[in-house]
C-alpha cells in the first residue's frame, strides 16, 4: 500500500519547487492515498481549517489550474514545550 501511495504522489511532488505551500485539494488527495479511503470534501476542509489544526493560510493563491485560484496553506509547527 505504501508503494502505491508513493507512486501516486511522486509526479505531483516532483514538479513542486516549494513544498511549504499546499492546496487543500492536494492535501486531501495525499490523506486519502495514505488512509486508503475517500474523505468527504467539506468534512476535510472543516477539519483542516479549524482553530486546532496545524495548517495556516499563507495569504498566497495558486492559479495554476482552471477556475478560481485556490488558497494555499502551510504547516505551522506548534511551539516547543519547556
Amino acid at each position: 500500500m505504501w508503494r502505491q501511495a508513493q507512486q501516486a504522489l511522486q509526479p505531483k511532488l516532483a514538479n513542486r519547487l516549494d513544498l511549504s505551500d499546499y492546496r487543500l485539494s492536494d492535501l486531501q488527495e495525499f490523506t486519502e492515498v495514505c488512509r486508503g479511503e475517500r474523505i468527504q470534501r467539506d468534512l476535510f476542509r472543516r477539519q483542516m481549517t479549524s482553530e486546532t489544526s496545524y495548517l495556516r493560510p499563507t495569504n498566497n493563491k495558486d492559479g495554476s489550474r482552471p477556475g478560481k485560484p485556490a488558497n494555499l496553506y502551510s504547516l505551522q509547527v506548534p511551539p516547543a514545550e519547556d
